[in-house]
């Protein structure tokens, strides 16, 4: 079995790749709403500072903090999302590098995220993170650490000049103390996301390639989106969809073959994979993606239902069993990226 897709549906999922150069995360205690926060940074080709800021609450749910306008137009429609200007250092000391961010909070309260790697970033402590529950009814990340330290003691969260502690994650004192937060360097994701959203009518692809009669389609205005696949008798089988990162000539693929599919972030050892069905019924597309291996995936399995409608496609993403209430999912326009 192949993907099979109803005609002028190419891709009906709502993806997104990210690389950036650097991820830290700190998990704090004694907050009564947040438990855990991080950024990603990038830096533009003017040097500065692209950051996203991420709290995450007690249960699960997640408030970005952006500082790029870009970052916040592309936002998916399920993720809170606010602008704010957000302070960025980073540096060398003897025992390892350090980044510091400074942001204000959606609901006020000034945060301060200081982490101290314990030691220099390296490839040893590379591989897929395991996201926890955090925003488990929201999405299927994979997230691939490049270079990667645990937090030092010197590393502290600051909320409204209210110092919140750091767990220790690793006690070999007095040799070694990690605690339970990351510096990591290189730091890549794809992300499926949940949410409702709506393909317009019109779209267009335009086949660049063809090889061994497979094609290749590009979305007309967004080159990021590429699809794989064959097309006859009016119905699509598509073997690959790829996302690729701003700027970038890699980032996320969704792979289907038989019944299997692999998501998988290019260049990167990163997977998850699984079983897929879907079924087509004229104008309407019913899809489950059932992740099997890593482990912490079983938990976030995609149910998608797409309907064609006069302004367009209709689509209708779930994550994880039962999951359809989930987010407060709002409508928004998918014009080419997550």
């Amino acid at each position: 079995m192949t993907l099979q897709l109803p005609a002028g549906l190419m891709q009906p999922f709502d993806l997104k790749a990210l690389r950036d150069d650097l991820h830290v995360m700190a998990f704090f205690q004694g907050h009564p709403e947040w438990e855990a926060v991080e950024a990603m940074v990038r830096y533009r080709g003017d040097g500065t500072p692209s950051v996203r800021a991420i709290l995450t609450r007690h249960d699960q749910s997640q408030v970005d903090h952006v500082n790029d306008p870009r970052v916040a137009a592309s936002a998916s429609a399920g993720r809170q999302t606010v602008e704010r200007e957000i302070g960025f250092e980073e540096g060398e000391s003897a025992e390892g590098p350090w980044a510091r961010v400074a942001f204000s909070a959606i609901g006020g309260e000034s945060v301060v995220m200081e982490v101290h790697a314990a030691g220099q970033p390296s490839s040893a402590r590379a591989g897929l993170s395991d996201p926890g529950d955090h925003a488990r009814n929201a999405s299927l990340p994979m997230m691939w650490r490049g270079q990667s330290a645990l937090a030092s003691q010197r590393s502290k969260v600051v909320i409204n000049d209210q110092p919140h502690a750091l767990p220790v994650l690793v006690d070999r004192a007095p040799h070694y103390v990690g605690m339970h937060g990351y510096f990591t360097r290189q730091h890549w994701m794809g992300i499926l996301r949940g949410g409702v959203v709506v393909q317009p009518a019109g779209q267009r692809w335009a086949k660049t390639a063809e090889e061994g009669g497979v094609c290749t389609w590009v979305l007309e205005g967004d080159e990021t989106q590429r699809v794989r696949g064959t097309c006859a008798d009016g119905v699509q089988a598509i073997s690959e969809i790829q996302i690729l990162a701003a700027g970038r000539d890699v980032g996320a693929s969704l792979r289907f073959r038989e019944s299997r599919f692999e998501f998988l972030i290019d260049g990167t050892p990163a997977m998850v994979s699984g079983q897929f069905t879907c079924n087509v019924a004229g104008d309407r597309l019913e899809m489950r993606l059932v992740p099997e291996e890593p482990d912490w995936a079983r938990r976030r399995s995609v149910n998608l239902i797409a309907s064609r409608m006069a302004d367009g496609w209709h689509i209708r993403t779930t994550i994880g069993q039962g999951s359809d209430t989930a987010s407060g999912l709002t409508d928004s326009r998918l014009t080419g990226g997550a």
